[in-house]
């Protein structure tokens, strides 16, 4: 891949060569390589970038044997997180690692990853957002769950993978009463965690992780929800002193994103080859996270002083809550969004079923008795 930073194209120019014609796989003996630019708003060292992106650009590369190339651009450099989608439509780029659950009112249905689980990890969660995506089953009025929240943008979604389970931590508050518990400011990843995070009794900030650190060390927040693999994209592993496991607080879903227009205008085989590329690829992104996770979590003990304390063990008073919080998020969660005329049911469903096929469990009493 080329990493260097050319001049910005003009508009239109996005993408060229063969690709633009039907039937066309690779560029005829002298022509020179078709050359896609793809932007991500997080920094080069991201393992989202570097375990997910990154792997799946080499592939198409090697599998086209060159005649497709990106361009890349990170930390935000050509395109700032949650403008992505303005980018790709104006052609300053053409494919964007976009995190869509940033911008809940373009992408409302993508949160439904973040909704507790009783039983998952990041294979289990990545494999059922694949699933989910990639879906053919009807979701809403005859319409699969991507044809609904992508293709009527515009937009074709391939699925990258989702980051590991979510924890919440804090930076030195134990989780030993109900009164800490209320009296907790907490950073969220969305409104799904602002719902959870209420119900037990929390406070919550909603700000992206990019802006935790500072949050933190000044001690405006006193905590927040992260995926711990995460913490060292952001610093964050010397912060926290506390976090409370055994409760799993949803899964942050990536995606390389491209317009219709261009995505349509891909040769067949090439748009093979993305999709072959993303179905080789993503276990290994989740592995890396996971790793991460280990590792991550034995430098915060060796070398912060934190601690990781099971909610089993906490008392009961502080766990009822936690625990209850979990299966009234779904219930809250798609109230919100049938109060807004939106699908929230049918895309719970969907992804109960896709998160059970994939091995895990969605929380005791999530989706019953009419919920």
């Amino acid at each position: 891949m080329r990493w260097k930073l050319p001049p910005v194209r003009a508009a239109g120019a996005a993408v060229t060569a063969c690709l633009l014609v039907s039937g066309c796989a690779t560029a005829e003996a002298g022509e020179q390589p078709t050359m896609l630019r793809v932007s991500s708003g997080l920094s080069s060292l991201n393992i989202a970038w570097t375990a997910g992106s990154i792997p799946w650009m080499e592939e198409v590369e090697e599998r086209t044997g060159g005649d497709v190339t990106f361009e890349s651009f990170t930390g935000g450099e050509l395109v700032e997180l949650r403008r992505e989608t303005h980018a790709l439509e104006s052609e300053v780029i053409d494919i964007a690692l976009m995190l869509p659950i940033y911008q809940p009112d373009q992408y409302p249905l993508v949160e439904v990853t973040m909704l507790p689980l009783k039983e998952s990890d990041t294979l289990i969660g990545s494999t059922a957002w694949k699933s989910l995506v990639e879906g053919e089953e009807a979701l809403f009025d005859g319409q699969t769950y991507h044809e609904w929240q992508f293709e009527s943008e515009g937009l074709k979604a391939l699925p990258l993978h989702t980051t590991p389970e979510y924890s919440v931590s804090t930076t030195g508050a134990a989780f030993e009463s109900p009164e800490v518990l209320e009296s907790l400011q907490l950073r969220t990843a969305s409104r799904v965690q602002n719902i959870t995070a209420e119900l037990f009794g929390a406070n919550t900030v909603s700000i992206p992780n990019a802006e935790a650190y500072d949050a933190l060390s000044r001690g405006t927040i006193d905590g927040g929800f992260a995926a711990v693999a995460d913490w060292g994209n952001y610093g964050l592993q010397d912060l926290y002193r506390t976090t409370l496991t055994g409760v799993n607080f949803g899964h942050f879903n990536l995606n390389m994103v491209m317009t219709d227009d261009t995505w349509n205008s891909l040769d067949p085989e090439v748009r093979d080859i993305m999709q072959q590329a993303l179905e080789d690829t993503y276990e290994q992104a989740a592995g890396k996270w996971m790793d991460r996770t280990d590792e991550t979590r034995s430098y915060n003990e060796d070398e912060a002083d934190g601690r990781f304390v099971d909610l089993a063990d906490v008392p009961d008073e502080v766990r009822t809550p936690i625990e209850e919080s979990a299966s009234a998020t779904w219930t809250e969660w798609i109230d919100m969004m049938e109060a807004r005329g939106l699908p929230g049911r049918e895309a719970a469903e969907q992804w109960k079923k896709a998160v059970e096929d994939a091995g895990g469990e969605v929380p005791d009493g999530a989706l019953e008795d009419g919920a």
